[in-house]
């Protein structure tokens, strides 16, 4: 007994002295700096990484977590410059990077039986869309250049075919990113979860639709997702400020879930201009090309804001609710927007024209006063009360039939329509100047008949014109004296345009039920 004791003892203390003895050259003796060459030749064999190590190589004792023991290999300025074949657009730069095994995690690496390890990163210049080249992402709807300048710093695990990435503190550009991301099964079929956040995002450094529609921007913040619908992927995205579009949006989140080509994100929230949204929205993406529903709605909007921001006007002050339902399919995403299918319907709140006095306006056209001073400046405003109103968007166009509004103590209505890519405004407007009195100030006939005064706007966006509209005018005195109707009807939103917000509510609503089942 006492001899199979000295025997053991013998061979683990000759085991002991082994151990020692190998990490003391490993640590001590051993320069990994020299073998930078034979280091690059190896990573690039069994990762497909080809990288360039200018700095020091250095090996540490290492105390990974759940483990005793290890081993800690740092690097100080290295270049990856390719990965599986492909070249970045630039160099990717590595100022720090280190890496620890257990003991036995070194051993199964050194067999080629998986990998689990955990580390750090301190990165200078990197090209996310190369590094991603495995994962399929479709980077297609963004700028060439978004994605391709990242820095920052992070933390990372690896257990055979997951990679943990965690305490990520990146500068995408100019935009700072932080959180989390996880990739599951990254060899075969990759599935990814992610929470990230945001502080200040804007759109137009990312996306190549630089257009400023208030539309377009409710459109454009669905559309990032599209670029994980050949994966799976569940996560969560965060942004404090978002600019899409022209327009401003404060602590954004968006919830997106992504398999089998379709992208859900419901209900993607926002604060906008004093009021709130909410967006549900379902992308698909296929063989045939892909496609976008999305019904949002907004609640007590401060329209003159959101009107400012577009460059429009900045003499409204009036809040509203909208409900935007949006859907399109084409073979590509400029296709897809050029077939864009929706329905707006706006219930607007009491509110102002600041600047301009209508009512003291009228009383001294009658007065025939040249005084400009009452009815405009800082002091004057123009009361605008229950205004309603519907639209349809087809063919690259927006068209409304049923404006109605009082401006002052006059009944407004009005009709046209806008085109998204020339920018042209055809619209008519029609003021009821009964019982007003600037009707007793016009001279004969016009103070007699039907007293509706109508105005022709047209130009662009950036330069409406407003004129009156006498031919019109003359023609519905015409058939007001053969009996027809007054174009001041009550108000009244489009069933036509009501009902197509209905059918593509409830289609969009149906595809989001079928698409959480898969």
């Amino acid at each position: 007994m006492r001899r199979s004791r000295r025997i053991l003892l013998g061979v683990l203390g000759v085991g002991l002295i082994s151990i020692v003895a190998i990490l003391f050259w490993a640590l001590v003796l051993f320069n990994p700096t020299h073998h930078r060459d034979r280091i690059s030749d190896w990573i690039q064999t069994h990762t497909g990484v080809e990288m360039v190590f200018e700095g020091p190589i250095a090996l540490d004792v290492g105390f990974p977590s759940d483990a005793f023991l290890g081993l800690s290999v740092g690097i100080q300025s290295a270049t990856i410059r390719s990965i599986s074949g492909v070249m970045p657009s630039q160099p990717m730069t590595i100022n720090r990077f280190s890496v620890a095994f257990s003991l036995e995690d070194l051993r199964r690496v050194l067999r080629g039986e998986g990998m689990r390890a955990e580390g750090m990163f301190d990165v200078a210049e990197i090209d996310i869309r190369t590094l991603t080249t495995d994962l399929a992402i479709d980077w297609s709807i963004f700028l060439p250049q978004a994605f391709r300048h990242a820095q920052g710093k992070g933390r990372f695990e690896i257990n055979d075919d997951r990679i943990r990435l965690f305490d990520l503190d990146l500068m995408l550009s100019s935009t700072p990113i932080k959180g989390w991301a996880m990739v599951d099964s990254w060899r075969t079929e990759p599935e990814i979860a992610f929470d990230l956040q945001i502080p200040e995002l804007e759109m137009s450094n990312m996306m190549p639709l630089e257009t400023q529609s208030f539309m377009d921007g409710l459109v454009l913040v669905n559309l990032p997702a599209f670029s994980l619908a050949s994966l799976n992927a569940t996560g969560h995205l965060a942004i404090d400020q978002l600019r899409s579009g022209g327009m401003r949006m404060t602590e954004v989140k968006i919830p997106i879930r992504s398999k089998a080509g379709g992208v859900v994100s419901s209900p993607i929230t926002a604060q906008l201009y004093g009021g709130s949204a909410r967006i549900d929205s379902i992308m698909q993406v296929s063989s045939e090309g892909m496609s976008l529903g999305s019904v949002q709605r907004l609640e007590k909007i401060a329209v003159g804001d959101a009107l400012e921001d577009l460059d429009v006007t900045d003499v409204v002050e009036s809040e509203a609710d909208l409900e935007i339902v949006l859907s399109f399919s084409g073979a590509d995403l400029e296709s897809g927007l050029e077939a864009l299918r929706g329905a707006i319907v706006i219930d607007g709140k009491p509110g102002r024209i600041k600047g301009i006095d209508v009512e003291r306006l009228i009383e001294q056209l009658v007065e025939q006063s040249s005084n400009k001073g009452d009815w405009q400046g800082e002091g004057a405003s123009t009361p605008i009360n229950g205004l309603i109103a519907t639209a349809r968007i087809e063919n690259g166009a927006v068209t409304n039939r049923d404006l109605a509004l009082r401006v002052a103590n006059l009944d407004t209505r009005g009709y046209g329509r806008y085109d998204f890519v020339s920018e042209q405004i055809n619209y008519r407007l029609f003021l009821s100047l009964q019982n007003s009195k600037v009707a007793k100030s016009l001279p004969p006939p016009l103070n007699s008949g039907l007293l509706v005064l109508p105005l022709q706007v047209s130009g662009t966006r950036q330069s409406p014109a407003a004129t009156i509209d006498m031919t019109t005018f003359l023609q519905m005195q015409f058939n007001h004296m053969m009996g027809g109707p007054s174009p001041i009807k009550p108000p009244a939103k489009d069933p036509v345009v009501l009902g197509l917000a209905e059918q593509l509510r409830a289609d969009i609503s149906a595809r989001i039920k079928a698409a959480a089942t898969q």
